[in-house]
């Protein structure tokens, strides 16, 4: 086998969160790369930031393959912002976890 059979998949709504994003990245990237039995996607959801979110996470996007972004046309609120991201995960994802990009409850808490 190539690799980790097993999928977990985090869903992470965004709202104006321009000046934690990366952090929440770097964050998740160390608790989930010790994950040796999973391979990760990252679900951002951007739930029409008025600020540079959006760009931020595009460009996180750009240099990580297991990062996936969607981006709602306006403001929905936080639990459509989870919703569309739990309709977008993995369907053969063996665990789904959602996580706040303000940090709240850390990535420390996943394994």
């Amino acid at each position: 086998m190539d690799g980790p059979a097993r999928l977990l998949c985090v869903v992470v709504p965004c709202f104006d969160e321009e000046q934690v994003v990366e952090r929440t990245y770097a964050e998740l990237q160390r608790e989930l790369g010790s994950l040796s039995a999973y391979r990760t996607l990252i679900y951002f959801v951007d739930d029409g930031s008025r600020d540079g979110t959006l760009a931020r996470l595009n460009e996180l996007a750009r240099h990580d393959r297991n990062v996936r972004v969607l981006s709602l046309s306006r403001n929905f609120g936080h639990q459509a912002a989870i919703t569309a991201g739990l309709d977008h995960a993995d369907w053969r994802a063996d665990v789904v976890l959602v996580m706040d990009a303000d940090l709240e409850n850390p990535p420390a808490l996943i394994p």
